[in-house]
């Protein structure tokens, strides 16, 4: 940031020697008096603005200028409707999409979006946003308008914001408000310089709340709820598990080791044998499109297909990696044997039964767990038994 000084009808130090043929203009422009400093931000305007604002605001801190027992009131009107994304240089909306645009449909017949001025308001306190609002868009018409221009065609619009396109059609009359930031207020009225500390339950600095443990582990059941899902679900399915094997009162041990690939490799790195392994392989139906099994056997065995089919009296095969970690959210070798929390019917082999042991990876393939086969299968629930599937 540049500056320079007022001195005598002259611009002295920083880059004052370079204003010389626009030093009466700047002067009179910003009735600089002698000694008065002179700051010049070039840049983006926002960028500008944003700085020589902060800039301002300081030294009116520093200097004395403010006068904190006096309640300074503005209202800021004028938003743009639009403005250009600085990460991608498209037109978008500057702020809240919904609002009326000034002039109402005749507004869109100007030539360059960006001279669009909508139906907004803040109220500022001693320079602090207090108030924010709109007169809402309860146009139909004029809400697809305004998408349009930011690439939203009408379909696009009804999909999207189906609710309100929807309610719109009935007729609204025109409607707006605000909305009201409380604790800032305070913060001003209590001569506060930052607003946590009039905050009830602040929350600490990463944004933890440590009165509601917020944030908190989400639940399956509630990410269902609320349409979420996540894509790569492996410290979820290794809670899962934990939490299932802790609940029945069952003993294992819990394992964390480098990534593993081959039961070979889990084998050796978790000190098991290799026969103790369980090794979970998710087939996919030929014959039904979307359709996955699990089926567990000793890692020390090969699947047989052809006896797959026998049992089941369907035609499956090894369901490709990115098959397996899209409807899953478990990557490929960290797949474990509870195929049911996978939403996936589950059949062990009948070798399994005869094993003491058994070792698997729990939903990440540097996470193992060690526990008795038979404390598994009463977990599991696998859909028949006594039945084989390898060769």
């Amino acid at each position: 940031m540049a500056y320079t000084k007022a001195a005598g009808g002259k611009l002295e130090g920083g880059i004052g020697k370079f204003l010389e043929p626009v030093t009466a203009e700047l002067i009179e422009a910003t009735g600089a008096k002698d000694g008065d400093l002179i700051f010049f931000g070039a840049d983006d305007r926002k960028i500008v603005n944003k700085v020589l604002g902060q800039v301002r605001s300081k030294l009116g801190d520093l200097l004395g200028l403010k006068d904190p027992k006096k309640l300074a009131f503005a209202w800021i009107t004028d938003f743009p409707m639009y403005e250009i994304d600085e990460k991608t240089g498209k037109i978008d909306f500057a702020h809240n999409p919904f609002s009326m645009p000034k002039g109402g449909l005749e507004a869109f017949n100007k030539e360059n979006p960006l001279e669009i001025e909508s139906n907004q308001y803040d109220v500022t306190l001693n320079g602090f946003e207090i108030l924010s609002g709109s007169i809402r868009n309860h146009d139909p018409e004029l809400m697809v308008k305004a998408f349009e221009i930011v690439g939203y065609g009408e379909e696009e619009v009804k999909r999207r914001f189906g609710g309100l396109y929807n309610a719109f059609q009935y007729g609204a009359p025109p409607h707006g408000g605000w909305a009201i930031g409380i604790d800032r207020m305070f913060m001003v009225f209590t001569e506060e310089p930052n607003i946590r500390d009039v905050y009830a339950f602040p929350t600490a600095a990463n944004g933890e709340d440590l009165m509601m443990n917020a944030p908190s582990e989400a639940y399956p059941e509630d990410l269902q709820v609320l349409g979420i899902e996540i894509s790569d679900k492996g410290d979820l399915v290794v809670n899962q598990i934990r939490e299932l094997i802790d609940g029945s009162g069952a003993e294992y041990k819990f394992m964390e080791h480098e990534p593993v690939r081959t039961s070979e490799q889990a084998a050796k790195i978790r000190g098991t044998k290799v026969s103790e392994g369980a090794k979970a392989l998710v087939l996919k139906s030929l014959e039904y499109a979307g359709k996955y099994i699990m089926v567990v056997i000793p890692a020390d065995k090969q699947l047989d297909l052809e006896k797959v089919e026998k049992v089941l009296g369907e035609k499956f095969d090894v369901a490709p990696a990115e098959e397996v970690e899209s409807y899953t959210g478990v990557q490929m070798g960290g797949v474990p044997p509870f195929g049911r929390l996978l939403k996936l019917e589950v059949y062990f082999d009948k070798q399994m039964w005869e094993k003491e042991m058994s070792a698997f990876n729990c939903g990440r393939k540097d996470r193992s767990i060690y526990m008795k086969t038979s404390d598994l299968i009463k977990l599991v629930q696998p859909n028949k038994i006594a039945e084989e599937y390898t060769k």
